[in-house]
């Protein structure tokens, strides 16, 4: 996880952050970042199918709004539409971080894009109320198809 980060969100994140991202799939979730489609990677966001021994699962990047800044975060989504991780990208301020914690976002762990109620099925985080809504209103919104 890159806290208080030097990267810049270039034109494709998924580029800019490829090796974090993939540091990261390997220690949390076991997944190696080696074969993958990159689907849509510019701008504010990016899609990438990876293809690993266990199956095809879509990484979503995203940059969304704190409350005086802007932050980027990955989600892994498996065959099944679950959430299997989240990795917090970029946060460049102290403020809000508790958002960045990686027990908050283990909550997540299992779950559907689509049906996240902040507060009621991912508990509230202290001093992060609009980092972590930003953070459940972008996976609702994600384009699972």
């Amino acid at each position: 996880m890159l806290l208080n980060s030097a990267l810049l969100f270039a034109q494709q994140p998924f580029e800019s952050y490829k090796k974090s991202i993939g540091l990261a799939l390997k220690k949390s979730a076991g997944i190696q970042l080696e074969e993958y489609e990159i689907m849509h990677d510019e701008q504010e966001n990016a899609e990438v199918f990876i293809k690993e021994g266990r199956g095809i699962f879509k990484l979503y990047i995203r940059r969304v709004s704190g409350r005086a800044h802007k932050f980027v975060f990955c989600v892994l989504i498996d065959n099944q539409n679950k959430i299997r991780d989240i990795q917090i990208l970029e946060y460049p301020s102290d403020y809000g971080i508790g958002a960045t914690n990686k027990k908050w976002l283990s909550k997540f762990s299992g779950k559907t894009p689509g049906t996240l109620v902040y507060k009621k099925s991912i508990d509230a985080v202290s001093g992060s109320t609009i980092s972590a809504t930003a953070i459940v209103d972008a996976i609702n919104k994600l384009p699972l198809k």
